[in-house]
């Protein structure tokens, strides 16, 4: 299921910036945008050669800034710089759990594809997906103040789907509400294989020259 989800959002990223350079001679705008949110991770897995432990996390929070480009057709593309950080609640090996002290993070580069549906109310849909790469953290980790395990981080190919609206505030700025589903491949960190995908409900700016 994982890998289909990154095979459709790797196609439909890619079919979104090939339809807007295709449109490139169509007049249009460029833009910046910022947003903040929450992040919702999802239960992660940590294994070994010697089994594996599942943790939870209490919700964190994401930020990005992006730049693009946004044709008359309704198609839109740009990059996209992310920041995500969450608390681990706590780890557990079976009916086993404990709570741990520890953050997972990450900071990672997006190229994102767009469709907006456009209409006649300042309110435009749209849905989007996008591709990159992101450099995820596990701080060190530790229960009752006893080390279980060290700083380490992996770089991996990310991907993501996005459906939301904008509401337009003035012919120029606009309010962007929106939900993220964003994944990974797998992170590594030296000899232990972990999971990293969150929920994101965001809330941003964005703003056309």
């Amino acid at each position: 299921m994982k890998k289909q989800k990154v095979v459709a959002a790797a196609v439909l990223a890619v079919t979104l910036a090939l339809g807007a350079g295709t449109a490139s001679a169509a007049e249009g705008r460029p833009y910046v945008g910022v947003a903040a949110g929450v992040a919702i991770l999802e239960d992660s897995t940590l294994s070994d050669r010697t089994g594996s432990v599942s943790v939870t996390y209490n919700p964190g929070f994401v930020l990005n800034g992006t730049a693009g480009y946004e044709f008359k057709n309704g198609l839109r593309v740009e990059g996209e710089f992310n920041y995500r950080r969450a608390e681990m609640d706590r780890v557990s090996v079976g009916n086993i759990g404990a709570a741990i002290s520890s953050t997972a993070w990450s900071i990672g580069m997006m190229a994102n594809g767009y469709y907006d549906f456009r209409n006649s109310s300042v309110v435009t849909p749209y849905l989007g997906a996008g591709i990159g790469f992101v450099n995820v953290n596990v701080d060190d980790g530790s229960i009752n103040g006893i080390r279980v395990w060290s700083k380490a981080d992996d770089t991996v190919f990310a991907y993501q789907v996005a459906v939301g609206a904008a509401l337009d505030m003035t012919r120029q700025a606009a309010l962007d509400i929106g939900y993220r589903y964003f994944g990974t491949d797998d992170p590594r960190f030296d000899t232990a294989k972990g999971t990293y995908t969150s929920h994101n409900i965001m809330l941003g700016l964005r703003y056309r020259f």
